[in-house]
């Protein structure tokens, strides 16, 4: 059974709050939890992500200094597992989303422009590389960070923006900055390269487009990967929350005729 992401972080909570407690043994527990929140996010970029995003990771985690870290390169398996991504990775081997990407935007920029939205930059980067070579013009907009050489600041993002109206380029590929607070009419599809488990983040997200006339939402899935799970999540979250808005829609209606009625 699939360890899932909500479970690691409750029972790294319940390590932090023995810690606090004084309790010794909480920090050995704190350490192995986070190891495995580390390996279940290498497993989680494989699966929705490709052997690029997933062999960046693996870099940047070999220069961490955590116990969890380093644990995790005394380990057998987990460093067979970084060697064959390297492999992969100098064969040019990517995720089969990012093929089936090109050929989705190749058609709908025929119809106008495109947002594609991904979780992580080093996606961006690869889904740029990947639709320029397609000869489709693509900008990227990607937030700040003191941390990472390629995040955008306000005045980059600004530009982008604009030069995103005035069609310089067809596709704008971009993290979760551009989620909200966005005006871009002229956008004609949204394309998410994995699903959200966040209904208000996919509602927000597909609110890119739809501006000036009906729009086209198109949702990338790897077949029984956490894609699937990723969705289901969200569709059924998103439906409890539709359903609990109309309860309260229609709670708030009998209220009113009742006051109305009162009132005559």
């Amino acid at each position: 059974q699939m360890i899932r992401k909500k479970d690691l972080l409750i029972a790294q909570g319940r390590a932090r709050a023995k810690a606090g407690a004084g309790e010794v043994s909480a920090y050995s527990e704190l350490s192995k939890i986070a190891a495995v929140v580390k390996a279940h996010h290498a497993l989680e970029l494989l699966e929705t992500q490709g052997i690029g995003a997933l062999h960046k990771y693996f870099a940047r985690l070999k220069n961490q200094k955590s116990k969890a870290a380093r644990g995790l390169f005394n380990d057998a398996d987990f460093v067979n597992a970084v060697h064959k991504t390297k492999w992969l990775y100098e064969q040019g081997v990517e995720h089969p989303k990012l093929n089936r990407l090109r050929e989705v935007v190749k058609k709908e920029v025929k119809s106008g422009q495109v947002i594609v939205f991904t979780q992580y930059r080093d996606s961006v980067n690869k889904i740029i590389e990947y639709l320029k070579e397609e000869g489709i013009k693509t900008g990227k907009l990607v937030g700040q960070s003191s941390k990472i050489e390629d995040g955008m600041s306000q005045k980059d993002q600004g530009k982008m923006l604009e030069d995103f109206k005035k069609k310089k380029f067809d596709v704008l590929c971009a993290t979760c900055i551009g989620e909200e607070g966005l005006d871009l009419p002229q956008v004609g599809t949204v394309v998410f390269f994995e699903p959200m488990s966040s209904p208000i983040r996919a509602i927000q997200r597909k609110g890119r487009t739809a501006r000036q006339a009906p729009g086209k939402v198109i949702v990338m899935m790897a077949k029984d990967t956490r894609d699937e799970g990723m969705y289901w999540s969200g569709y059924h979250k998103e439906k409890r929350m539709k359903s609990s808005l109309k309860k309260m829609q229609k709670g708030h209606s009998e209220l009113m005729q009742k006051k109305l009625g009162d009132f005559n």
